[in-house]
């Protein structure tokens, strides 16, 4: 028995070790994104609060929100990939502008893709799905409707809800 407790506790042990590793790594994804641009993480700090706010008011599980919540803070990673010219210009983006700042979801889709865990896999669908539109006229994929992943979904709206009240 105490044979048993000794293995169920080590066992425990490693898999909160995992957890914190999975964190310390998103975390410092985070930090790299920051080095381009101070705003980004107060920007990905709402969002990801916002989504889990919104997954808990769709009816997802406490656990479900909080691991959206957590991948959404990734949501614009692949953004390290565009030139300071764009990214930090002020004012509105001309129309090659536009398309190289689009760019940012198949970087850091690239980035993520692969992943072997919960975690990562959904900040990959994410990123995939963030900027897809209802009507199909979103990107990278003009994915429309019920097709874009619910969790795509629902960091879309937080990250418009962000940018229109900030």
């Amino acid at each position: 028995f105490h044979l048993t407790q000794h293995y169920a506790q080590r066992l425990f042990h490693t898999h909160e070790e995992i957890i914190q590793a999975q964190m310390e790594i998103l975390r410092r994804l985070m930090i790299a994104s920051e080095y381009r641009d101070g705003n980004t993480r107060q920007h990905t700090n709402r969002v990801g609060k916002y989504s889990e706010e919104i997954a808990l008011a769709y009816g997802m599980s406490a656990g479900d929100a909080k691991l959206l919540g957590l991948a959404a803070q990734l949501h614009d990673i692949g953004k390290v990939g565009i030139p300071d010219a764009v990214l930090l210009k002020p004012g509105m983006l001309d129309s090659m502008d536009r398309m190289m700042m689009q760019e940012h979801v198949n970087i850091g889709g690239r980035l993520l893709e692969g992943g072997n865990t919960k975690l990562m896999q959904m900040c990959a669908e994410i990123v995939w799905a963030h900027h897809e539109r209802w009507d199909g006229k979103g990107y990278p994929a003009q994915v429309a409707g019920e097709d874009i992943p619910l969790a795509g979904r629902i960091v879309a709206v937080a990250d418009v809800f962000d940018a229109l009240s900030s």
